[in-house]
């Protein structure tokens, strides 16, 4: 089934070329879409050197000779210093620059738009962050489970994303002299899915070699499959509604 934000990107770019993309912070999701795509060339960018051999990896068959996976963060100047893109696809990039580089957000976004063309185009995919408490008891299980995979970062001597609201993202990127030109938002419908890719997430963690506190973490891996197990006989009646990914497409004015 076709991800939803991105046939909205596609619908709304429509005829014009796609030319050079960079996919500014890549991953199996994303990469898979653009690979597909016709694009003149195709640069994508994550921060991690195991994502990175991965990728390469899985997409050796789509990637073609002048496509590059390159390993490297936003706020380090030598990354592509030169290059131009007519395209920049920003997917969760924002709210995955906290774990990485804390606090980095606003010079991860200058390093991004330098990379745009003049009459380029930007396209970003975010979350909104998740509110304090959620509408319906089934959705504060949910928020239970996301609250969960958190502590797990924490355990194993991770860092959390932090997402950013919409409006935060949309200022600081037409302060920079970008126009949004279109949005949506898309209504997150927690299924079997969704409630087993963060519970795998969470237990993923909690039975690293780097976690701490070993016995906390047995605990909280236990809390993690109630959650999980009550979580898929809720949604086997229909999915839960809780939360929102938005997408925004940007160019500079001529």
């Amino acid at each position: 089934m076709a991800d939803p934000l991105f046939a909205w990107v596609e619908r709304v770019h429509g005829p014009r070329p796609w030319g050079r993309v960079l996919d500014a912070g890549t991953g199996n999701h994303s990469l898979r879409w653009l690979t597909a795509l016709p694009t003149e060339c195709l640069t994508a960018v994550t921060a991690e050197e195991s994502l990175a051999t991965e990728l390469r990896r899985r997409f050796r068959g789509d990637l073609r000779a002048g496509d590059r996976v390159v390993v490297g963060r936003w706020s380090d100047p030598a990354l592509l210093p030169r290059e131009v893109f007519d395209v920049v696809v920003a997917d969760y990039l924002f709210g995955a620059v906290d774990r990485f580089e804390p606090y980095a957000q606003l010079s991860t976004m200058d390093q991004v738009l330098r990379r745009l063309a003049r009459a380029g185009r930007l396209y970003v995919v975010g979350l909104q962050p998740h509110p304090r408490r959620a509408p319906s008891p089934e959705g504060e299980l949910v928020l239970d489970l996301m609250r969960a995979k958190d502590s797990a970062f924490i355990l194993s001597r991770d860092r959390t994303y932090r997402e950013f609201p919409e409006a935060w993202i949309a200022a600081r990127l037409e302060a920079r002299g970008l126009s949004v030109i279109d949005r949506e938002a898309f209504t997150i419908r927690c299924d079997a899915r969704y409630i087993q890719t963060h519970a795998r997430a969470a237990l993923n963690l909690l039975r690293s070699s780097r976690v701490v506190a070993p016995g906390v973490a047995k605990a909280l891996a236990r809390h993690v499959e109630r959650l999980r197990d009550e979580l898929l006989d809720i949604v086997s009646e229909g999915p839960i509604p809780l939360g929102t990914n938005y997408v925004m497409a940007l160019e500079r004015p001529s």
